[in-house]
């Protein structure tokens, strides 16, 4: 005999979710902790015939940290910021993991939910178990700039989105 034990994976509301938004898009995923934004960039690849899609992970655009979550500086400090870093960033949808009693990490999570549920620039379109969504219902007030990565502490560049 050896030791064993089953393991189920909970159902978090990823796959679902991912079901009930418009593609192709340009989302967020934010979680307090930054670990399910990558569960959220694997179901949206999986249920894209080809990948069309751009996921932004709001630990890269709301907030620099490195890959293990240490030197955590937020980027957005209010809501009027967060407004501004969506709309310069065209994004269309933000995902929100919120699990229940999970103590957060990062601040730039709560603030993300407050603005987007308090804005009338956002609308709730759609929820699954721990995931919310909220799309955009009214033009955005700040201009569009190219994305850009700075990932120069993790691979010594910034990543850069071409020009229209």
């Amino acid at each position: 005999m050896f030791p064993f034990a089953f393991y189920s994976q909970p159902v978090r509301g990823f796959t679902a979710i991912a079901a009930q938004l418009p593609r192709p898009g340009r989302f967020l995923v934010s979680s307090p902790n930054g670990w399910s934004e990558g569960c959220f960039i694997a179901a949206m690849s999986l249920t894209e015939p080809r990948p069309s899609s751009t996921i932004l992970r709001a630990t890269k655009i709301l907030a620099k940290t490195n890959w293990n979550g240490n030197r955590y500086t937020p980027l957005a400090g209010d809501s009027d910021a967060v407004e501004r870093l969506l709309d310069e960033n065209s994004v269309g949808t933000v995902v929100a993991h919120t699990p229940a009693g999970e103590r957060p990490l990062f601040s730039h999570h709560a603030l993300l939910v407050e603005t987007v549920r308090e804005s009338i620039s956002w609308k709730r379109c759609g929820a699954a178990g721990e995931v919310e969504a909220y799309c955009r219902a009214a033009p955005p007030r700040y201009p569009h700039r190219p994305l850009r990565i700075d990932l120069r502490q993790h691979i010594g560049r910034a990543i850069e989105e071409p020009p229209p």
